[in-house]
């Protein structure tokens, strides 16, 4: 199988959690997962070290969603919005 070209995309964050101030983050990678934990360790920094993060983005969708894993013993988990974010496209800059 074809090794995936090298990528760069601008992510920027409309929130995470109650942190509306935060920077943009530049993630470079060559897999989906390393792009996904790329961002997922960004938001963390921001969020109580407790809280499971899920992501539903993708380098070529200009839309992505940051979720909380809400677990409960009795019920299956359900996700919680913690934020959106913006990904830049190629040869477009992120607006905030």
């Amino acid at each position: 199988m074809p090794h995936e070209p090298e990528f760069t995309r601008q992510i920027a964050f409309d929130r995470i959690g109650l942190a509306v101030d935060v920077p943009p983050l530049t993630v470079t990678a060559d897999e989906l997962w390393d792009f996904e934990s790329q961002i997922t360790r960004y938001a963390a920094r921001h969020l109580a070290p407790t809280t499971e993060i899920d992501i539903d983005v993708h380098p070529d969708n200009p839309d992505g969603v940051l979720y909380a894993r809400a677990r409960s013993d009795s019920r299956p988990a359900r996700r919680v919005v913690l934020g959106y974010v913006t990904v830049s496209l190629p040869g477009e800059a992120v607006a905030r």
